[in-house]
């Protein structure tokens, strides 16, 4: 099933989050995107609003096979909003389903711990206290491998949709553009 992007909102979560769960947060890492066929008009509404934007198509299939060392899953929508604990990762794949189900969203995810000496038996903890020393995760792709095509935002401007044009082509990026079915 092809994905698009989301915008990463910065609330993960619609109850006040745990004191573990705001410094996890700031080593962690998440790529948003929507399992859908097609273009989502709530999506470019809430996440892009008046603003240009573009949404990059893939599928499940050309993600895994290049961004492996990650963990990758659908998020999932739950009624009570009770995020289930002991996992660091728990708080970033679960959310409220009456507010969030009609995103069906599809999470990339990196968390980097920082660990601190070995404390028990050789096992390292984490001290999520520790401020990141690099908040921005950068990963090295065949774009042309992983993009499919693009769909540039209905509140773009040509001359944004021009230049983004120009420099697909200047990168080598083969993948077609196309206007929203919204514009």
């Amino acid at each position: 099933m092809p994905l698009s992007p989301m915008a990463l909102g910065r609330n993960y979560l619609s109850r006040p989050c745990p004191r573990g769960f705001r410094l996890i947060k700031h080593h962690t890492s998440i790529s948003c995107w929507r399992l859908d066929a097609q273009e989502d008009r709530r999506s470019w509404d809430t996440y892009v609003g008046n603003e240009p934007g573009i949404a990059l198509v893939t599928t499940y299939g050309e993600l895994f096979r290049h961004v492996t060392a990650l963990f990758c899953a659908t998020v999932e929508y739950l009624d009570d909003g009770w995020i289930p604990e002991g996992n660091s990762l728990f708080p970033f794949i679960y959310k409220r389903k009456e507010n969030y189900e009609w995103e069906r969203e599809f999470r990339i995810i990196y968390q980097q711990l920082p660990k601190t000496e070995p404390r028990f038996r050789g096992v390292p903890f984490y001290d999520c206290s520790q401020p990141n020393p690099s908040p921005c995760v950068t990963l090295k792709l065949d774009l042309n491998a992983v993009i499919l095509k693009m769909f540039v935002g209905p509140n773009t401007p040509n001359s944004a949709k021009s230049q983004l044009r120009r420099l697909a082509r200047s990168r080598g990026l083969l993948a077609p553009i196309s206007n929203s079915a919204f514009s």
